[in-house]
């Protein structure tokens, strides 16, 4: 079985803001008609969709709590399920990228991402994971500050067809895997 889960906060105060990409992103996967849901359910701090892509069982998931707590909710998550790392595709935004780009990594450090880095200390750096561009802040405005905020109405206009773009990409790996790291 895999897993993907979207890193965010929780709560409609957020839903809409940079650091809940990973969020936003699962909410496109789970509309996706290639995606056959069989079940919405939630267990201790997480809420997961149990579904079918083709004849792969996989569950889609997102953390109850806030992302600087994400590896709290995922590690029972992950071991009352039993899967295994290779099996486990984590999704979240990073600054690193400009706006709209991805990168796939098998492995790595949680590159300053604080959610990231409360799953690496539960899980393991093994982790592999779909890296979604959010820019850098502007100047004057802190990291902090930026992620909790509002995309732009360019980026809002482009933010569709980077879901459907993340989509796409985590369907091919629940499909084919990726054993290696890549950038787009």
């Amino acid at each position: 079985m895999k897993a993907v889960i979207g890193l965010g906060n929780p709560g409609i105060n957020y839903r809409f803001t940079r650091h809940n990409l990973g969020f936003l992103v699962i909410e496109r996967l789970v509309e996706s008609p290639l995606v056959e849901i069989v079940a919405k359910r939630k267990k201790a701090q997480m809420e997961f969709w149990e579904a079918k892509v083709g004849e792969e069982a996989v569950k889609i998931a997102r953390p109850l709590v806030f992302m600087n707590e994400s590896g709290q909710a995922m590690g029972p998550f992950v071991r009352f399920f039993k899967i295994s790392p290779q099996n486990l595709l984590l999704v979240y935004d990073d600054l690193d990228l400009p706006f709209g780009c991805f990168r796939f990594r098998t492995q790595g450090s949680s590159g300053g991402h604080k959610g990231m880095a409360s799953v690496i200390a539960v899980l393991s750096e093994d982790v592999p994971r779909l890296r979604v561009g959010i820019g850098r802040p502007p100047a004057g405005v802190s990291a902090e500050e930026y992620v909790l905020s509002q995309f732009l109405l360019p980026e809002k206009a482009k933010l569709s067809s980077v879901l459907d773009e993340a989509a796409k990409m985590i369907l091919e790996w629940i499909q084919k895997g990726n054993n290696g790291n890549s950038t787009s």
